[in-house]
């Protein structure tokens, strides 16, 4: 890396000639008001602003790239401005980090705004600056005209100060001839004095120089990706796809393609599926096709041909799509899924079968089920890294040309193990899962939980009981303790206790005679006991919770 800086004057005129270029990556801008005049604020202090992060333009990196979002027009202000007597360098950057204040800086200075102009209230600057406030910086609506001054002088536009001699007379006239300072009529002195500290404040920002990173020339890909999350202030992770809709702008055009896979296929805006999933799975697709292994990596990724792009998207965006589908029938939900790498990697091989028309083989669903839960519910298990994708995908289409069944390992839950598994826990959601395709109806209301209901974790013994009644909480917060059940159900009950709306359940069903309904709703739910047996309040009870999550999670281990 290089480090150097740009004056205020130079930054602007490498604006002007858009020599400053967007990624296509970044978003768009999106500071508020307030942002930008503390930017101003902190120039005009000579407060640091952070540096910015460049990237020399070249063709072995060919990023599609925008202009900054800066109305540039001619005069505002005079190029001659902008010159620093030096010989002018041409080289065109994309910026990595430092858009919004570029884009800031642009509009305030340059007079760039879309909608607006700014100035300086030169009567509040001398009021307030000491005290650290930005409300000197101000904004009008742009309208036909927009004069170098405003209110009898005291609003001066904000790239008039560019030009010091300009400045210096305005403000001279303005803080001496205005009438706004009474308190300066006999007192030419401290006029003089007021209208030097106007002179020194615009003088820091003429002044200014900005830090600036340049990326070395040899860069690749990797590079920088990797640092623009390290160091990209805002926190916006650069995913593969953001990489990919520059890489291949304006044709393909990734990121409208993907807005309509999600407007399409509605299943991959409810399970917020990210674009890249669906390189992934074309990348898959296609080495299929060619009878060779690969790995959904990011640079293999970014080096796919357009014309793979063009020609096999609608089949790799449908075949996630179904993929999504498939994954919602086995009872995942969005905050449920387990694995998107799973997902993945059978969507590529489901849209090689239909690139192929190849015949499903005999047993598929069954098999594809028990594969999907045997690798879900591994010690271990977490989101498939790119090779596993490969090895998984590899697997399943060995499955289709020669019947190889793929390895399945052994799953091992101990009550212990499942004690302890937590919500964000890979097994945890497959659990959940199974859960979901075994309890055909609601708890308490009998409604059928199909695959588009809205359904909530609930608690059979409330978290409340923790602090109540000293329950252990890792015991209240494991799947032994929860079941799903329909939002309304779930809301309904909030903070019951089972001793009293299951025996109020237990009772209903026996006035209408539904006893032998209830009595299957409680065995998909896995809840323990016999609802016939006159003791069986008392196993709902407070004390009994060890004996009821022991019973429970004995189900668990045994199924």
């Amino acid at each position: 890396m290089q480090t150097t800086s740009f004056s205020l004057g130079e930054m602007l005129r490498r604006v002007k000639e858009k020599s400053l270029t967007i990624p296509q990556f970044q978003r768009s801008f999106t500071w508020r008001e307030s942002q930008v005049k503390l930017l101003v604020d902190s120039l005009s202090r000579s407060y640091p602003i952070g540096s910015l992060l460049l990237l020399a333009k070249k063709p072995n990196l060919p990023l599609a790239s925008r202009s900054i979002e800066a109305v540039i027009r001619e005069g505002y202000p005079p190029d001659d401005l902008l010159a620093n007597g030096e010989p002018q360098s041409t080289e065109v950057f994309y910026i990595l980090d430092g858009q919004q204040r570029t884009t800031s800086i642009a509009r305030v200075f340059l007079n760039a705004h879309p909608r607006k102009t700014y100035y300086f209230d030169l009567k509040k600057l001398l009021a307030v600056f000491k005290e650290e406030e930005t409300s000197w910086v101000v904004t009008r609506a742009r309208g036909r005209s927009d004069p170098d001054r405003k209110d009898n002088g005291r609003l001066l536009r904000s790239d008039i100060i560019l030009d010091q001699r300009k400045t210096d007379v305005f403000v001279s006239e303005y803080v001496e001839d205005s009438g706004d300072f009474p308190e300066y009529a006999n007192d030419r002195t401290s006029a003089r004095n007021a209208a030097a500290f106007i002179k020194g404040v615009f003088e820091s920002i003429r002044n200014y120089q900005i830090p600036i990173v340049v990326l070395d020339r040899d860069s690749g890909v990797e590079s920088v990706c990797r640092v623009f999350e390290t160091i990209n202030s805002t926190g916006t992770r650069l995913t593969t796809f953001d990489l990919a809709v520059a890489r291949f702008f304006p044709e393909p055009d990734l990121r409208n393609l993907w807005l309509e896979a999600r407007e399409t296929h509605s299943i991959l805006k409810d399970f917020d599926v990210d674009g890249e999933r669906v390189l992934q799975a074309l990348l898959l697709m296609r080495a299929g096709r060619e009878n060779r292994y690969a790995e959904p990596a990011r640079s293999d990724l970014l080096a796919l041909p357009k014309s793979a792009i063009e020609q096999d998207w609608g089949v790799a965006s449908t075949a996630l799509a179904n993929a999504y589908g498939w994954a919602k029938s086995q009872g995942a939900r969005p905050e449920t899924l387990p694995n998107h790498g799973l997902v993945v990697a059978i969507a590529g091989y489901q849209g090689l079968a239909v690139m192929q028309r190849a015949k499903a083989p005999d047993g598929e669903e069954a098999l594809l089920r028990r594969w999907y839960f045997c690798k879900a519910l591994q010690a271990g298990a977490r989101q498939a890294a790119n090779y596993k994708i490969g090895q998984d995908f590899s697997a399943l289409v060995k499955f289709r040309r020669d019947g190889t069944v793929p390895e399945f390992e052994e799953v091992v839950l101990s009550i212990d193990g499942i004690v302890r598994l937590r919500r964000n826990d890979v097994r945890y959601k497959a659990l959940q899962n199974l859960m979901a395709t075994t309890i055909r109806q609601d708890l308490v209301t009998a409604r059928i939980l199909g695959l588009e209901s809205k359904l909530h974790d609930h608690h059979i013994y409330p978290r409340a009981a923790h602090k109540r009644h000293g329950l252990p909480l890792d015991e209240l917060d494991s799947i032994a303790n929860r079941i799903p059940v329909l939002e309304e159900t779930n809301l309904r009950l909030n903070e019951a206790y089972p001793n009293k709306y299951l025996i109020e359940m237990r009772d209903v069903a026996k006035s209408n005679g539904t006893m032998d309904e209830l009595v299957r709703r409680l065995e998909d739910c896995l809840i323990p006991g016999d609802v016939t047996n006159t003791q069986w309040p008392s196993q709902l009870e407070i004390d009994a919770f060890a004996i009821f999550a022991g019973a429970v999670l004995n189900s668990y281990s045994s199924a």
